[in-house]
């Protein structure tokens, strides 16, 4: 769209300067013995609008500014796709963090059942305890696939918004890490400031 807009903005620009044209023909003709008779013609015309009213100029500077409209519109989608990318990168790095604690906590319920067990076996405790450990244990182990697949998901939509095939960023994003964190203060001046950046109040 910015491309369509320059380049109709160079349309209108044109009408400044003048137009030129050329014509040309070639005619070649023989009736009965006498000779060929050949004719050639060539044509030019030259035509230049004076711009006394400035109707010329008022279209020019109206094209420019669909054109900067365009250009902010760009930086807009821009925005958003910056933003999209950060918020997916935030969400896979979580996952991967909900993923460690999941983990941790199977591990954790794994050696309370084994504990759990060794006391029913010595008839520390009754059998409710055991199969409340299981239940547990089994819990937790529920919550895996979930995360999983949509850590998976939350990767595929980064790679498609970076435009790579899905998957194309796994390697890259296999080590977990921490979720990044947001300055305590953003430098965005005052307000007229801010709304001046925004790219749909100046398109």
């Amino acid at each position: 769209r910015v491309r369509e807009a320059r380049a109709a903005r160079g349309i209108e620009a044109a009408a400044r300067f003048p137009a030129l044209t050329t014509s040309g023909s070639a005619t070649k003709a023989k009736v009965g013995d006498l000779p060929t008779n050949e004719l050639y013609a060539t044509g030019f015309d030259a035509a230049w609008e004076i711009d006394i009213f400035g109707g010329v100029s008022r279209r020019i500077e109206a094209s420019t500014a669909d054109m900067q409209a365009s250009i902010e519109s760009l930086r807009g989608v821009q925005v958003s796709l910056v933003a999209e990318i950060a918020l997916n990168y935030v969400e896979v790095r979580s996952f991967q963090n909900r993923i460690r604690v999941a983990k941790a906590n199977i591990e954790a319920q794994q050696k309370t059942l084994e504990v759990v067990t060794d006391r029913f076996d010595l008839q520390l405790t009754n059998s409710l305890e055991v199969e409340q450990a299981k239940s547990n244990l089994a819990g937790s182990r529920a919550q895996i696939p979930p995360l999983q697949s949509g850590l998976q998901q939350a990767m595929n939509r980064l790679a498609v918004l970076t435009g790579k095939k899905p998957g194309a960023l796994n390697v890259f994003l296999q080590d977990a890490s921490s979720v990044p964190m947001a300055p305590p203060e953003i430098a965005i001046g005052i307000p007229a400031d801010l709304i001046r950046r925004r790219p749909d109040i100046r398109a």
